[in-house]
């Protein structure tokens, strides 16, 4: 999925590999990271699956959100 296909897109989160193919690195690595709670933007866990709210990953793509997530991860957690 690229970046403007995502932001046309209706789903409401997205999978590690559609944020990997837009940032260039191998999905194992999203999901790595956000197992070790070190992603610079908002995401959760869902059982052993890691989902990223779209909105909110376009919104940290377009600067909305510290480059180290730290106030990203607290809005995510109340989703």
């Amino acid at each position: 999925m690229t970046l403007t296909e995502m932001r046309q897109s209706d789903v409401p989160c997205l999978r590690p590999a559609d944020v990997a193919e837009v940032l260039g690195c191998h999905p194992y690595a999203i999901s790595l990271r956000a197992k070790n709670g070190t992603l610079p933007f908002p995401f959760f866990r869902s059982g052993n699956r890691t989902k990223i709210p779209r909105t909110a990953f376009l919104a940290w793509m377009d600067g909305k959100y510290p480059q180290d997530g730290t106030e990203a991860n607290e809005k995510a957690t109340d989703l």
